[in-house]
């Protein structure tokens, strides 16, 4: 900003010689010739002073950047071409492909490229359409567990109302009262009541080999497997599984006559005795020196097919309908009762 100070004493002064009527020409001119040579003076002082700075701040960026554009690219890299101002001489000039930015990849920024733009919205798109899948997916899981629910709520109504019994009918062993498990596709399983205990095998840390005999539990215990019976739906006659135990190439054959339910041998004196279990019960009566009534005791039950190791007593959906398997030793024949 001009300072006013001197001006304003030169205007005072003319003013007074203007009053007294004593002004020449000459004291005119000399008055005026003052007034530019403040005016000259403060802006030498001021103005031009902050336009100097200015102008010594701009010969220091010697170069400034108008404008940049896509250069070249390369298989990494994508290059940019800029525009450049001289500030001292005013010249224009361009730099070709002198600033290089990398290829974006998964460990750092850079530029994309167009296929990993494509890529990426591809991404995106599939994405979406997983999301999609997945929702569709989520409604399924809810529809299969109501469903489930309500299979489940049907079929222990049928469990709480079904009760089997084993009848005999001639010589054929027969299950009534399984008409809704049958319709639910569901197995009979034979159980007989037995003791048994599991043992463990296992590796200790000096890495000798352990076997370990747990608790024993006298109860229900599954004889064979899922395959072991087979029921005709018309009749309810039960028949038992004769193929050799693991082997699966053959075809399963069956049979209605009870000896079949049992497994008989000789022991060192040349009696016979059957398999129970872990048990060997003997026929011989050592003390009459004849052969003595055996009854063995089993149990059908049904369960669903599905399960191919075991079925524990908590998972059948029904109770266990009992029947003997009676050895008489008069007519030395086996036979089914009750």
């Amino acid at each position: 900003m001009i300072d006013t100070t001197a001006l304003t004493a030169l205007i005072t002064a003319f003013r007074a010689e203007v009053t007294q009527n004593s002004i020449s020409p000459e004291k005119v001119g000399g008055i005026l010739q003052s007034i530019v040579n403040v005016l000259s003076t403060s802006v030498a002082e001021n103005d031009i002073k902050d336009f100097t700075s200015i102008r010594e701040a701009l010969k220091k960026a010697t170069t400034m950047y108008l404008s940049l554009t896509q250069g070249t690219s390369d298989r990494n890299h994508v290059y940019l071409t800029p525009t450049l101002l001289n500030a001292t001489t005013g010249e224009k000039y361009t730099n070709a492909d002198s600033i290089r930015i990398q290829q974006a990849t998964t460990e750092r920024a850079g530029a994309m490229r167009a296929q990993q733009v494509i890529d990426l919205n591809a991404a995106k798109k599939n994405i979406g359409e997983l999301q999609d899948d997945i929702n569709r997916i989520d409604t399924l899981i809810s529809e299969i567990e109501s469903s489930i629910e309500v299979i489940s709520s049907d079929i222990l109504a049928i469990k709480d109302s079904v009760c089997l019994t084993v009848e005999v009918k001639g010589r054929f062993l027969t299950v009534q009262g399984a008409e809704p498990l049958l319709a639910r596709n569901m197995q009979p399983y034979l159980f007989r009541l037995t003791k048994k205990a599991n043992r463990k095998r296992y590796t200790d840390s000096s890495g000798q080999k352990v076997k370990k005999k747990n608790i024993t539990r006298k109860g229900w215990h599954l004889m064979g497997d899922r395959d072991t019976l087979k029921m005709d739906r018309t009749t309810g006659e039960i028949s038992i599984n004769t193929t050799v135990h693991g082997n699966d190439k053959r075809e399963p054959s069956y049979s209605f006559h009870p000896m079949d339910f049992i497994k008989i041998s000789t022991d060192k004196k040349g009696h016979k005795q059957v398999a129970y279990g872990k048990r060997l019960i003997s026929l011989w009566n050592g003390e009459e020196n004849c052969e003595r009534k055996v009854e063995l005791k089993y149990g059908i039950a049904f369960g669903f097919r599905n399960r191919r190791d075991g079925m524990p007593t908590e998972l059948l959906y029904s109770n266990i309908a009992e029947f003997n398997i009676i050895y008489n030793p008069k007519d030395k024949n086996w036979s089914f009762g009750k």
